[in-house]
């Protein structure tokens, strides 16, 4: 019914009882969604939340928004709150800041909506503009602004504001809300404040499967493989169970620590708690790369043979796992295979390869690997592969590319350097 209401307006010659005709016929099959966000009804406008849902296009909203307007009840909070959510969902995110910005009295819902529509959209100096702007208009704030305000400043990496917004969750009595110290604990961990996040997770009252994940991949991203495994113990101990994203860490742990046998028991708990392949085949590359680094090549290849469809990543694996343990034609054979598959490398498999050929100093494949970069464009002078082909063209005695390649670098890091002055001297 409600595509055939849409399919009707769609055709632009419809009036207001028509379209009010339609609503009413929808609210009846559909029922009424009896709550906004501080439970109050709104009968008149409830009944417009199943067309809200259905429409699928940028016109159809628009025809909605018209009428809103002709009958005024754009006024409406959630009116003006559906339309700036469901424009930045179209990916019209200039419709949802005019719908905004012509509003008069925006609450802290629309404000987070707004917010939170910027953050998945990767604008994350504007959710905290935004935010800042917020805290000059309003007094009462939502407990629902604060996850993507603190993601905002995880992604550009600013502490100081993000310190600033925990300060505001104190100020509002938040501290204490689930979500919120999650979001602050996940802000810290970015922030690489492992004695920040400790305490956020020490003070929480109840910890979940997420929270004890987050932790846990903190310490081990930030050199503390050792403490993520504690972590991890004392999760099982406490009754919680694991799920992929927490068996990642641990299997990343194991591997940076060379723990075979407690490597095969991760493997193991994966299998049995059939967790291994649920994730399209994240864990099992995790797997391999784990294997790999404990030694344990026979039962990385197994894991390897056993995946049903390899992707760029699994084939990656298994060639850093070759190079790992010094079989470096291996590598270089299977890397051959992956190219009859038609499976494209990426920048991380072609650092393997360029390593294979430095290991042994095999100049034409190399320069074949080298070409492969210049025409895919991967950036042959970024962090990764900069410092890959130096060491390549090093190790076969072409001392001169080395240094017309790090000459030219955009981005010369300490590792180019490092690179480029072991070989000179």
């Amino acid at each position: 019914m409600v595509s055939c209401c849409l399919l009707k307006i769609n055709k632009l010659n419809v009036g207001s009882f028509q379209i009010e005709l339609m609503i009413l016929v929808t609210w009846c099959l559909y029922g009424v969604e009896a709550r906004f966000k501080y439970g109050e009804e709104h009968p008149k406008m409830i009944q417009y939340m199943p067309l809200f849902r259905s429409c699928s296009t940028t016109r159809t909203l628009t025809q909605l928004h018209a009428h809103l307007l002709v009958t005024g009840q754009y006024k409406s909070h959630l009116a003006s709150t559906k339309l700036i959510e469901s424009y930045a969902q179209m990916g019209s995110l200039d419709s949802a800041e005019l719908v905004f910005q012509t509003f008069p009295t925006p609450d802290s819902f629309m404000y987070g909506v707004l917010i939170k529509r910027y953050v998945w959209n990767g604008l994350f100096k504007e959710a905290v503009a935004l935010y800042c702007n917020m805290l000059h208009e309003l007094t009462l704030i939502s407990s629902f602004i604060f996850p993507s305000v603190l993601r905002a400043c995880s992604s550009f990496n600013d502490l100081g504001i993000g310190q600033n917004v925990h300060g505001r969750i104190i100020k509002c009595g938040l501290e204490s809300d689930p979500i919120v110290q999650t979001s602050l604990l996940n802000m810290y961990g970015e922030a690489s404040c492992l004695s920040y996040a400790r305490k956020v997770f020490d003070e929480m009252p109840e910890r979940d499967v997420v929270s004890w994940s987050s932790v846990i991949s903190m310490h081990v991203r930030n050199g503390q493989p050792s403490q993520g495994l504690k972590l991890f113990r004392k999760m099982v101990v406490d009754g919680h169970e694991p799920d992929y994203v927490t068996l990642l860490s641990v299997a990343e742990a194991c591997g940076e620590l060379g723990l075979g046998l407690q490597s095969k028991s991760v493997h193991s708990y994966a299998v049995t708690r059939k967790i291994e392949n649920s994730d399209n085949g994240v864990l099992s590359n995790s797997l391999i790369a784990m294997y790999g680094k404990c030694g344990e090549l026979h039962n990385a290849q197994s894991l390897f043979d056993r995946v049903s469809s390899h992707c760029t990543s699994s084939w990656t694996a298994m060639i850093t796992c070759y190079n790992h343990n010094g079989f470096y034609e291996a590598a270089l054979d299977l890397f051959k295979k992956m190219q009859e598959s038609k499976t494209e490398g990426n920048a991380i498999t072609m650092m393997a390869i360029l390593c294979s050929c430095a290991r042994l100093s095999f100049l034409k494949e190399g320069r074949s690997i080298h070409g492969f970069i210049v025409r895919k464009q991967l950036d042959a002078d970024d962090y990764v592969l900069g410092p890959a082909l130096i060491d390549l063209y090093a190790n076969c005695g072409k001392l001169n590319t080395c240094h017309k390649i790090f000459d030219t670098s955009r981005d010369r890091n300490e590792t180019g350097y490092d690179e480029a002055d072991s070989r000179k001297s």
